[in-house]
């Protein structure tokens, strides 16, 4: 066999890729329900929280299904 740490030589660069992906992911996210005028102070509390505090899955939910709620509730508004 080989030498078992040239297996893992590039998994501390993948954990750095997945970090700053994760990270800009959440930045993204935050902005975009900071930036919804149209939902109420508590539901972007609400939403805000729910993106820090779940470092993957909180943004992806928002990008995929909070975004679309806000957007129909805001068309259902006016």
């Amino acid at each position: 066999m080989g030498d078992p740490t040239a297996e893992t030589l590039f998994l501390p660069a993948a954990y750095d890729w997945l970090w700053t992906a994760t990270v800009l992911l959440a930045v993204v996210a935050v902005v975009d329900v900071l930036r919804r005028r149209t939902m109420a102070p508590a539901t972007t509390l609400a939403w805000t929280i729910v993106v820090l505090l779940l470092p993957l899955a909180g943004p992806v939910l928002w990008l995929a299904w909070g975004r679309r709620a806000a957007a129909t509730s805001a068309a259902s508004d006016s």
